[in-house]
């Protein structure tokens, strides 16, 4: 939020909002019709995130000759490159490091992280933004890694 404008200040290459044709410094608004001047940035988020496959309609402003651009975003997971995890046992402790160029929620590149379990499948970081991690298990008997389950869940990659 900048000046009480929702204000795209970066923009994931291939992500939902790069492919509807949303650019770095546009303004979103409104959000399916509801004005986000003065909208907290945490109630913009919430109203933007939402199932795989379902849609929001954007009015954007772009910089230039005054002019309102209606867009369309068909929600989608979005995997950042550069942002691998790689969880592993040491010494009887599960350790969670960063292992792509760039850090994920508490995870630094090179540091490995050791995390406190809250139940058999779940676990959390005690510091920094207290990303939790859960092992969800499919039919298979694979599993895969979730950060922060729940409506703000990133989902990782299938563990085998």
């Amino acid at each position: 939020m900048q000046g009480g404008k929702l204000k795209v200040t970066s923009i994931v290459p291939d992500a939902p909002a790069a492919r509807a044709g949303v650019k770095t410094n546009d303004i979103i608004s409104n959000l399916d019709g509801e004005s986000t001047r003065e909208m907290m940035l945490g109630d913009a988020l919430a109203k933007m995130r939402g199932p795989v496959g379902s849609s929001i309609r954007l009015d954007v402003r772009r910089e230039g000759p005054e002019r309102e651009i209606e867009m369309t975003v068909v929600r989608a997971p979005i995997r950042i490159a550069g942002t691998d995890l790689r969880v592993e046992i040491k010494d009887g402790v599960l350790q969670v490091e960063a292992t792509g160029a760039l850090p994920v929620l508490d995870f630094e590149p090179g540091l490995p992280i050791a995390v406190v379990p809250m139940s058999d499948d779940t676990f959390f970081v005690d510091a920094g933004d207290h990303t939790r991690l859960a092992f969800l298990h499919d039919d298979t008997g694979g599993a895969s890694l979730s950060l922060n389950p729940g409506p703000w869940q990133i989902k990782g990659r299938r563990i085998n």
